[in-house]
């Protein structure tokens, strides 16, 4: 894996942020951290994202009226988010194509939704990273 894989992090808690963009870092992936939707859409009108991790409960904009205005700057986007929080419903793909993870997940599954998004395979981690792994969660 490489740095190319670029996510677009949208939490209200800052502890969630940090602990994902250490995580993705781990991962080898580049993770650009925001707080709320409209930090999401500055970051989008002037910088490459692959993939959009984003609280569906964001104060001010919430995710799906992110997620309308995102596909406006870059359609390819469309199914490149990945909803996270205290949703209603199964784990899996939303009508538009995006995925959706009820809180709390564990760091695998969403390693796995990003890199299934984007088409890459989950590398191969070291014995301390998975064992982190298995039993990390993010409420």
């Amino acid at each position: 894996m490489n740095t190319s894989l670029v996510v677009l992090v949208a939490d209200e808690e800052p502890a969630i942020r940090d602990l994902l963009r250490d995580y993705l870092a781990e991962l080898d992936l580049a993770a650009i951290p925001v707080a709320t939707g409209q930090d999401v859409l500055k970051v989008l009108r002037t910088t490459h994202v692959d993939v959009v991790l984003i609280d569906a409960h964001l104060p001010g904009m919430d995710a799906q009226a992110v997620f309308r205005e995102a596909v406006k700057i870059d359609p390819a986007l469309r199914r490149r988010f990945i909803f996270t929080g205290p949703l209603t419903g199964p784990q899996g793909r939303t009508e538009f194509g995006s995925l959706m993870l009820t809180k709390p997940f564990r760091l695998e599954d969403l390693a796995a939704a990003i890199l299934e998004l984007c088409d890459r395979a989950l590398p191969q981690r070291a014995p301390r990273e998975r064992r982190a792994a298995e039993g990390g969660a993010v409420d």
